[in-house]
């Protein structure tokens, strides 16, 4: 499906001028009417290309999801409350981050602490989820103690997936509120071209481009290369958002039953911490008068957040016959982040000058993730199953070295930087393994045309290794439930 081009000079988020090309050309048509218009019976028109839970969905609607089940299920069959955000959605909006994509989703707050470029805070239903409720194609990007973090770029995504309430039966051990599923943008069979140039507000350049299709005239092979680029300040000063992303995806179909998608990604992010402003100058009243929205607390040439992370992994399946079929997903994540930053801590009396602490985290993540999938469709006297089982690991080590100490105060309504600022003695040096193994099965029952019933259990083992480099001490802890 080529992308139509356009050129607007509508206002985008940034209120910038957004503009669209596509290396398809279309026809422009005028016509008049001199008549008056004629009512016509109204035409349905279906599409017949069924949905997938894996597609983009059509228009804001997506009819099937695996985020809840792990299977091919229409929503109005899947016994879990549950949202898909589809790609549509997601370039109507022009959502930059994930916190975006999902401001209108029930039951999640994906920007808990409000503006931040840094990484994704998640509360689902009231519970935090940002260290283990992040998915990406169902394998989990777990961060234990906020070793890494990550941002995930709503532009490399097809859709994005929240079932809310427990899913431990198929993911093992997260929150209880949910979770949050990025499906990865995948080669098409029918050819994609899309460059999209954007201009906005607060110096904002941002380039994308969008291309799939097939490599041989039977589609034995196909791809996709998506990728962004971005170079732009912010509301706040001195806080860039820049970012640089290119996600390649490659297919081969060994036949109509049998097929391997290579899924990669690489992402850069540079940025400062969001920083916070007191609340007397800004929702309460000040002597000293109003702070601005855009002012920095921080250090200019200090302040840094630098993320690089890149991921490798594969989907494999193979449909046997209608009664059994097979897949695999796996994924290499690595995750190396930089955080320095100096914070407002607090108003001295004279409710001008401001107390300041510095805060380093250093952090580098590396994990694996697979899950193999067994599913078995029969029926037994007349009712339906779906009987899923499965065995899923995870392996996850993660560096951290983290320092605080007192910074510098500065006046916030005369900010003068450029203070020294002296080394903050470590607090936290640790490197912490985790290793689980899941197995589980899941059974759908269609008991009739409007009442199903699922059926589920999961039994986990897990090793978690905490070595204290500054006590120099070792922590072994092995669960099984």
């Amino acid at each position: 499906m080529n992308h139509i081009g356009w050129l607007s000079g509508a206002w985008c988020r940034q209120f910038g001028v957004k503009i669209a090309v596509s290396l398809a050309s279309l026809p422009i048509v005028a016509v008049a009417a001199e008549e008056p218009f004629e009512t016509l019976a109204p035409i349905s028109v279906e599409s017949d290309r069924p949905q997938t839970a894996y597609g983009p969905g059509e228009g804001f609607v997506a009819e099937r999801s695996a985020g809840a089940t792990k299977t091919e299920t229409p929503l109005l069959e899947t016994p879990q409350s549950i949202s898909v955000v589809t790609s549509e959605n997601i370039e109507t909006r022009d959502a930059d981050s994930l916190g975006e994509v999902l401001r209108f989703t029930p039951g999640i707050q994906g920007e808990t602490f409000g503006f931040d470029p840094r990484l994704t805070f998640l509360r689902i239903r009231g519970f935090d989820a940002s260290t283990t409720g992040l998915y990406r194609d169902g394998l989990q990007l777990r961060n234990p103690n906020f070793a890494g973090a990550f941002s995930i770029e709503p532009y490399g995504a097809e859709r994005i997936e929240v079932p809310r309430g427990p899913a431990s039966v198929l993911y093992g051990q997260g929150s209880p509120g949910g979770l949050v599923n990025i499906v990865s943008k995948r080669p098409t069979q029918t050819p994609l071209r899309e460059i999209e140039l954007e201009v906005g507000r607060f110096n904002r350049y941002e380039g994308k481009f969008d291309f799939s299709g097939p490599i041989d005239e039977a589609g034995t092979f196909s791809y996709r290369l998506t990728g962004l680029a971005r170079d732009s300040e912010t509301q706040v000063d001195f806080i860039e958002d820049d970012r640089l992303f290119i996600a390649p995806a490659f297919t081969v179909r060994f036949s109509d039953a049998t097929a391997l998608t290579l899924l990669g990604e690489y992402k850069t992010d540079n940025t400062r911490s969001s920083q916070a402003l007191p609340a007397d100058g800004t929702l309460r009243s000040n002597p000293n008068g109003r702070i601005p929205s855009s002012r920095f607390t921080g250090e200019p040439d200090v302040d840094r957040y630098e993320r690089t992370d890149y991921t490798l992994g594969y989907v494999f399946e193979h449909v046997a016959s209608e009664a059994f079929s097979f897949r695999q997903k796996a994924r290499y994540y690595n995750n190396d982040l930089e955080d320095v930053s100096v914070f407002a801590s607090g108003f001295q009396d004279d409710q001008r000058t401001l107390d300041r602490s510095f805060f380093g985290n250093f952090g580098e993540l590396n994990g694996v993730a697979l899950d193999n999938q067994f599913q078995f469709d029969f029926a037994t006297a007349g009712i339906r199953h779906t009987l899923l089982a499965g065995v899923d690991y995870q392996h996850i080590k993660a560096d951290s070295l983290q320092s605080f100490g007192a910074a510098p105060s500065i006046d916030i309504f005369d900010p003068q930087y450029g203070a020294p600022i002296e080394d903050a003695p470590v607090f936290n040096d640790t490197v912490t393994t985790q290793d689980q193994i899941g197995v589980y099965v899941q059974d759908q029952i269609n008991l009739t045309d409007k009442l199903i019933l699922a059926l589920g259990g999961r039994y986990d083992w897990a090793e978690n290794e905490a070595e204290n480099n500054l006590a120099d001490t070792t922590t072994d802890q092995d669960d099984e439930e």
